[in-house]
């Protein structure tokens, strides 16, 4: 998903959210197609045979998922992107609505913007017309900050149409502009506060529906029951159909661990962080027990950023809040010129910023965040966090 120009003068800029109706309307009419296609197998097949009747099975299923998703992406993305965007040169700041009409609004200063680039993403599709994979780019456009964080905007199929809206922000967004705003920074309510004398707590819990774990379960049903049935055919299949097979079965395992624990951890755990005079400090509670599991004591002093990365539309690995010391936030920029240090770090356990995990906080609640405390580091500590 992403963003387009609706008004444009010397004033301000106004990007808004591009409609959801199209594409909600093809998974739902594919969907369909599948489904009615899954209930005429089922009704004019006789045969129970493998593998037919793995096709009367996912053919429905696969359906009803594609109307699922058709139903639920508009509600998904209302929820989780901005519906306007504003480059408001009088106030000196990017204004952020969750939606154009209601009151949830964070912003981003100029003074904060570090300029306009395009990262370059590279996909691929299959082709019946010829053998193997086509690779196309996707080129996006977005706002770097100096604190690190990014804000992705646009999204164009070749190069020149992303270098041409760089040039326009850049031409027509006057950074140098002073921030004129006098609304002040205030949490989401699903944040719970505590003041006291020298120390202020700010602590929350992440939600887990049902939803999540029944769609993982129907998943691997599905997938699963796709890998056994190609040891149903008579056909023996050589050594190298084995190993695809198994590295195929290995990378789902490793995802669906990596989801599942994700899962239990937020249905087990409570978060918090305090700042006082001299230090931040990060918790995590078993919400059970109230036992810790984890903390971490940064001095303010070396708290270096506490940045906010949106990325809608691509599967970008440093999305999300975290806060960072100088060295890691160095050792981020380094990821971008040297992709394979990242993984190096992650088997090593090395630069583990601390990140937030704070999933029912929508972009608007997130910025917000960041800029709190921001003003509450510099209130406490006096010490100036990008």
């Amino acid at each position: 998903m992403a963003y387009r120009i609706t008004s444009s003068d010397s004033h301000k800029i106004i990007l808004e959210r591009e409609s959801t109706a199209l594409s909600a309307g093809v998974f739902i009419t594919i969907g369909s197609l599948f489904f009615l296609i899954g209930v005429g197998l089922n009704v004019f097949m006789t045969t129970w045979e493998m593998p037919y009747l793995l096709f009367r099975g996912l053919f429905p299923f696969f359906g009803l998922i594609g109307i699922f998703a058709g139903i639920y992406l508009p509600k998904q993305i209302r929820n989780t992107q901005p519906e306007q965007i504003t480059f408001d040169h009088h106030k000196g700041a990017v204004l952020v609505d969750m939606v154009k009409v209601g009151d949830q609004r964070g912003y981003i200063r100029y003074d904060e913007i570090a300029g306009f680039d395009i990262d370059v993403e590279s996909r691929s599709s299959s082709s019946s017309s010829s053998r193997g994979s086509t690779t196309y780019y996707r080129y996006n456009v977005y706002l770097k900050k100096k604190d690190g964080g990014q804000w992705y905007f646009f999204e164009y199929a070749n190069r020149a149409s992303a270098e041409a809206m760089v040039i326009l922000l850049t031409a027509q967004v006057p950074v140098d502009k002073p921030f004129n705003d006098s609304t002040s920074n205030k949490l989401s309510p699903k944040i719970e506060k505590k003041d006291g004398l020298d120390k202020t707590i700010i602590h929350w819990q992440n939600k887990v529906t049902l939803w999540p774990p029944f769609f993982l379960f129907l998943f691997s049903v599905v997938f699963l029951g796709i890998i056994s049935s190609f040891f149903s055919f008579d056909e023996e299949m050589d050594g190298f159909a084995m190993v695809i097979i198994g590295f195929i079965l290995l990378m789902f395992l490793l995802v669906m661990f990596t989801i599942v624990r994700k899962l239990i951890k937020d249905a087990t755990t409570r978060y918090a962080v305090s700042v006082d005079h001299s230090n931040l400090e990060y918790y995590e509670f078993a919400k059970s027990s109230g036992a810790m599991r984890n903390k971490r004591t940064l001095p303010l002093p070396q708290v270096h950023s506490i940045n906010y990365t949106f990325a809608p539309s691509k599967n970008n690995p440093e999305a999300g809040l975290k806060i960072l010391t100088k060295e890691e936030a160095e050792r981020f920029q380094q990821y971008k010129e040297k992709p394979l240090e990242a993984l190096k770090d992650l088997f090593r356990g090395n630069n583990k910023p601390i990140f937030l995990s704070i999933t029912a906080l929508n972009p608007v609640e997130c910025l917000q965040l960041e800029n709190w405390l921001q003003e509450l580091i510099l209130k406490k500590g006096n010490v100036k966090v990008q």
